[in-house]
């Protein structure tokens, strides 16, 4: 892992977790009852896997059954108990894509940014932001104008490093 002053935060995931997290998005794919892109399905849960290594106080709260099953739109809490919702996609993108139900019913304080690189195992973190300020910022989907998701350039995110800092600072 490596994370650089206003860089992205970056972590290698071995093929046993990659494994892992595949089993778990189907599992909850089909608990869910819906049908998903399979490929988004694992894509999101082995972002959201990834993501326990980016502080010390998230080791040890990605927990498989509740993943399984689907987290409610919280995957992490700071130590402040923020609600952290972090978002999986595509290594080509640069638009934070938010499902219109989870913007209209926020669950979560914090959205971040996470696209997975299958081809070398690699997750990159890009960015976060508040959801009040999501909530400002967002625009509808301009890729697919039939879709109910809100959007913002991966631009228009916080670096990593200042979560970091907050999270050890203990402000979130």
């Amino acid at each position: 892992m490596d994370i650089g002053s206003n860089g992205p935060f970056v972590v290698d995931v071995s093929d046993d977790h990659i494994e892992y997290c595949k089993r778990l998005a189907k599992d909850r794919s089909s608990s869910a009852g819906w049908r998903a892109d399979p490929a988004a399905g694992e894509r999101g849960v082995i972002v959201e896997f990834a993501f326990q290594e980016f502080h010390e106080c998230f080791r040890g709260q990605f927990n498989g059954r509740i993943m399984a099953r689907g987290d409610g739109g919280v995957d992490y809490f700071t130590p402040l108990n923020n609600g952290i919702d972090v978002k999986g996609s595509l290594p080509e993108s640069r638009w934070l894509l938010i499902n219109g139900h989870t913007v209209r019913n926020p669950s979560s304080d914090i959205f971040v940014f996470g696209r997975w690189f299958a081809d070398s195992a690699r997750v990159t973190f890009d960015g976060w932001i508040l959801e009040s300020e999501f909530q400002k910022i967002a625009k509808k989907d301009p890729f697919n104008k039939k879709s109910d998701n809100y959007g913002c350039w991966a631009s228009s995110l916080q670096p990593m490093e200042v979560l970091r800092g907050s999270i050890s600072r203990s402000l979130l």
